[in-house]
């Protein structure tokens, strides 16, 4: 609305800045009517093009502010995912996906718990935005909260990376002049792998469950068309610090395996 009325108020000047008077005795008098008229048209002109300034700034900071709610939500979420291990596989629900052993639509990617959650969450504004939003400004939205997310993920597997391989405190003597140790701090269960519910076998370490819960991640948001683009760059993203941190894991329960990778693709259940 605000361009277009900016664009007519400029025509009206245009068109009384063209203007002609036919008379010598109405000269004046109409000089003077349409030079008001101009410098009315011109303060209004200024004041639209500052509220204008001001309602793109404004719309743009509302904008940033969906995106970080967006990726506030993630944080949520995260805490659990990478403080929670995973529950247990039962009854081979997953023999189809990696062994071949049975029809792959009979199985599961038995994800982590708050994966569903945070699926709900984001079909949940999605819905909400593209209600009320056109579908670019909520693809917009999404690709910048997506954005912030993957860089999040990727840190948080870095700090998980430092911990592992952090080197042991140097023992002190006991009679040398230096104050006496902190207490031992409880261990963090900062993605931990414990044995259960993780398994040296394939599709059952670590590495290999983080990356079926992107799997299923990825299935459930298909669903939501409109932001296809930014879902699939995410869901990339995702994999990629993945295959970055966990393939070439020493730790037999941490590892991501190639070969679950490869599987997974082979079955469409994540890009190539």
């Amino acid at each position: 609305v605000l361009p277009k009325t900016q664009a007519y108020l400029e025509r009206v000047i245009s068109g009384n800045s063209g203007h002609k008077n036919g008379g010598q005795s109405e000269a004046t008098s109409g000089n003077g009517l349409a030079s008001n008229s101009q410098n009315m048209v011109l303060l209004l002109l200024a004041d639209l093009t500052k509220l204008a300034a001001d309602f793109g700034a404004h719309r743009t900071a509302l904008f940033d502010k969906l995106s970080t709610l967006l990726f506030e939500r993630y944080i949520i979420h995260s805490k659990k995912w990478f403080n929670m291990t995973h529950a247990e596989v039962k009854d081979n629900c997953d023999a189809a996906l990696f062994h071949q052993e049975g029809p792959p639509e009979a199985t599961t990617l038995c994800p982590h718990e708050v994966i569903d959650a945070w699926v709900k969450d984001i079909m949940g504004m999605y819905r909400v935005l593209l209600k009320n939003l056109s579908g670019e400004i909520v693809r917009l939205i999404f690709a910048k909260a997506f954005e912030d997310v993957a860089d999040k993920f990727a840190k948080h597997l870095s700090e998980r990376q430092a911990q592992s391989t952090a080197p042991a405190a140097p023992a002190t003597s006991p009679n040398a002049s230096q104050p006496p140790p902190p207490p031992p701090q409880p261990p963090s269960t900062f993605l931990l792998a414990p044995s259960p519910p993780y398994e040296e076998r394939l599709g059952r370490t670590l590495g290999d469950r983080l990356l079926c819960d992107v799997a299923f991640l990825r299935e459930q948001l298909e669903k939501a068309t409109g932001i296809a683009t930014p879902v699939q760059h995410l869901i990339s993203e995702l994999v990629k610090h993945l295959c970055t941190h966990f393939m070439h894991s020493n730790e037999p329960l941490v590892v991501l395996h190639t070969s679950a990778l490869e599987s997974l693709q082979y079955l469409k259940r994540l890009p190539c």
